[in-house]
Formats: structure tokens, C-alpha cells, sequence
């Protein structure tokens, strides 16, 4: 007896042909496709939860919508969905080791975006990256009285349309006030995690640039200590996740900026996952053995090979409208509000204070939605007496919608401390 189950996919309202529908949308890249369905299909598949068979999804809709769906009309969906990749099941783990064996035989991880959110040909990014100075004003505040060595920053993964100007910021003060590097590690966000808080990948990232190389020896170190389970149970959420693909992109073209193609430090590229289950426990993460066994492993690793790293926090903040579940966008007192509540919070990551961050955020369970509470929770763990400098905030409203984000520039520097 079948038992459809929908994967975890994003369900998008759109308009088509000026009637309501929704878009099912895989974030992990598994399934290619975005498959656009009615209201009528959207309510059935509130019963794909692999609890239901197809006689008692039939029999459910019957009573609510006094209607007899036929199990063949029923079966056929099923059939599409199983197709396309959208349904757990035997089907869909063939095809999902199908793709993490591509993926792991490929000499580099393909930029998924290039061409979309950045040009994809080489002068015509350099061209896109030169014209971002225009984004830059008076918000921006210098490092020349830093006082001590940038060890660390915090740039936007927000689309570049609306994060480049910020992302370029970002980079350019950190390589301005860091001394020599060998790696930078990234804690990019891991928007489709689901078990795991840290997933590595050991596949170099592309640009339309060159090649950023991952630290090979550095991962393989990490691995050995935490364990491949651990680390690379979730690797393909690396194939489709764009908050370490856009600083892969802005470490090459930082490279390219200093006129050396050698220039591009390694990389050791990490997806951190949610940690909500954390706040809803009110456990300080590093009380959980997962993050404080991530952090200290990465941290005697680095020691034991001598790295000269720096870390690099992939992050937005909060996410705010109807898209991410409010009744209604900003205002200009509310967005003013959300400013204030942003800035109270990063005060904490400024202090060099993770356990202040978590219980800032914690007491009020996460309200504004802060895409990057846990990269950047990490970042300020694995920087003991490090502290920040905000160099720019930005809300930005999309195009077309109600619906806001805001995100940062961020440094970190050695104040005179270990």
C-alpha cells in the first residue's frame, strides 16, 4: 500500500495566468525542477506525510470537499511527483546517491549561480565588481585604528543584487588589516540542513575566475577527528547553497584584484546548520557536544598544521514578511525597530560575547528570523577574545514584494588577547 511522503520543500505562492498557484521548489538542488501546482493539488499534499494512504488521502478529502478523487487521478500525482524527485522513497535515495557520486567524481563544485545572481564571463565580472564601489558611503567605517590584527569578518549572502556592494566592503577591509593567510575557513549558512549543524564538503568550489582550492589537508585532518558520518553525512547541501559559493566568488576576485591569481588563499568550506532546537531548549550551544566538539577539533587542527587562518561568517539577519510567515511587511517605525534589535544584537558579537549572543537572540526565541545566528555563533567561539566592528547595515525591501532582509559587514580583530 503506497504512502506518499513530500520531501521538505519550499512551497512558493505565485500568480500564473492571474489565478493563485504555488511552486514546489527543492532548496538542495536534488530535485531540478520547480513544478508549479493549483490549490486543489496543494491541499492534497497536505496529506503526504507518509502516515496516509492513497485510500485514506481519498476518503480524508471526500468528507472535507464532499468530492470522490479518483485513486487512479491520486496514483498519477503520486507517479509525477516520484518522478520529478519530490517524494521520499527507494526511488529518490537511488537518485540521491546517483547525484552525491557525480558530485564527489567532478573535479570542482560548479558555481550554481553564475550567470544569475553574478555574470558568468570573466570580464564581465570584473567589469560588475569594479562598478561596486558606487555602493559604498559614508556608513563605512574605516580599520585604520583597529587595534589590533583582523582575524576574522562577516559578509552578506543576501542575492548579490542587493549584498555585492557590502560583500566587496567585507573582503576588501579584511585582506587590508590581515597579515598572510593560508586558509580562509568559511561557516557559510546552511539553509537545508536538516540533522547535521556542520557539514563539510572536500570539493574545491569554481568560479568563473579559476578554481578556489579547499585546504585538502585541513578537511581531511577534521574529518579524521570528528568523523566522516559526522561531517559529510549532508554533504550535498555544497551543491546548491549560495552563502559559500558568493564568498568563494569574492575570495577569487579579491585575488584577481591584487594582481596575482596565486593571491586566492585555500578554503575550508562549512555549512552550519539551525540551531532552534538549541533555543528552544535554552541550551548554550557550546553545552552541546557537536558545536563544542566542531570548535575545539577545528581549533587543534589548525594548531597541529600551523594554518594561518582567518574566518569568514556567510551570514544575513533578520527575515521579515509575508514570505517568511508575517501577516505583513514593514512600516518605517517597525523597520526602524528591527534596526535597533538588529544592532542590540550584533552589540554582542562587537563584545567578542557568544554566550550574550545566544541569550540575547534566545530570549526573544529568534523573533526576527536571523538567517546566520549559528555561522556567526561560531565564528565569535572560534575566536576567543577577538572582538567586531560593524562596518555596514543594510535592510533591503525586494523588488515587487513586502518582504525585507537585513544583513552586514562585519571585521574581527585581535585586541591585544592570545
Amino acid at each position: 500500500m503506497v504512502h506518499p511522503k513530500l520531501r521538505p520543500v519550499e512551497v512558493i505562492p505565485v500568480q500564473q495566468d492571474g489565478r493563485q498557484s504555488y511552486a514546489l521548489r527543492d532548496p538542495t538542488g536534488l530535485a531540478a525542477d520547480t513544478i508549479v501546482i493549483s490549490p486543489a493539488v496543494a491541499y492534497i499534499l497536505q496529506r503526504f506525510d507518509g502516515a496516509h494512504s492513497l485510500e485514506q488521502i481519498q476518503a480524508e478529502l471526500a468528507d472535507a470537499v464532499g468530492e470522490l478523487v479518483p485513486l487512479a487521478q491520486l496514483a498519477s500525482l503520486v507517479q509525477s511527483l516520484e518522478q520529478a524527485h519530490f517524494l521520499e522513497g527507494p526511488a529518490f535515495l537511488k537518485h540521491e546517491r546517483e547525484v552525491i557520486a557525480k558530485y564527489r567524481a567532478a573535479k570542482f563544485r560548479a558555481p550554481a549561480l553564475a550567470g544569475q545572481g553574478y555574470p558568468a564571463e570573466r570580464e564581465a565580472l570584473l567589469r560588475w565588481y569594479e562598478e561596486l564601489d558606487a555602493g559604498f558611503g559614508e556608513a563605512d567605517v574605516p580599520l585604520a585604528d583597529a587595534p589590533g590584527p583582523v582575524v576574522g569578518f562577516a559578509a552578506p549572502h543576501i542575492d548579490l543584487r542587493f549584498g555585492a556592494s557590502s560583500c566587496k566592503l567585507a573582503h576588501q577591509r579584511h585582506f587590508e588589516g590581515a597579515g598572510p593567510i593560508d586558509t580562509v575557513v568559511v561557516l557559510g549558512t546552511g539553509h537545508t540542513a536538516q540533522a547535521e549543524l556542520f557539514t563539510l564538503t572536500r570539493q574545491s568550489y569554481g568560479t568563473p575566475l579559476g578554481v578556489v582550492e579547499t585546504d585538502a589537508e585541513l578537511a581531511e585532518g577534521l574529518v579524521r577527528r570528528l568523523g566522516d558520518p559526522a561531517l559529510l553525512a549532508e554533504e550535498l547541501q555544497h551543491l546548491a547553497e549560495h552563502s559559500v559559493e558568493f564568498q568563494s566568488l569574492f575570495l577569487r576576485l579579491q585575488a584577481e584584484r591584487q594582481g596575482a591569481e596565486s593571491a586566492a588563499p585555500r578554503m575550508l568550506p562549512v555549512l552550519v546548520g539551525s540551531f532552534a532546537e538549541l533555543l528552544e531548549r535554552n541550551q548554550e550551544p557550546f553545552e552541546d557536544p557537536r558545536v563544542r566538539g566542531f570548535v575545539e577539533g577545528l581549533q587543534a587542527e589548525v594548531r597541529e598544521l600551523g594554518r594561518r587562518v582567518t574566518y569568514l561568517a556567510s551570514i544575513d539577519l533578520a527575515h521579515l514578511g509575508p514570505r517568511y510567515g508575517d501577516a505583513d511587511g514593514l512600516d518605517e517605525e517597525r523597520a526602524r525597530q528591527v534596526e535597533r534589535d538588529d544592532r542590540a544584537l550584533l552589540a554582542f558579537a562587537e563584545a567578542g560575547d557568544p554566550e550574550g549572543f545566544f541569550r540575547h537572540n534566545q530570549a526573544v526565541m529568534d523573533e526576527r528570523r536571523v538567517c546566520g545566528f549559528s555561522a556567526l555563533y561560531t565564528l565569535l567561539r572560534l575566536l576567543p577574545g577577538a572582538r567586531g566592528r560593524l562596518l555596514r547595515y543594510t535592510q533591503t525591501t525586494f523588488p515587487g514584494s513586502i518582504d525585507t532582509v537585513s544583513h552586514c559587514a562585519m571585521m574581527f580583530y585581535r585586541d591585544g588577547v592570545g
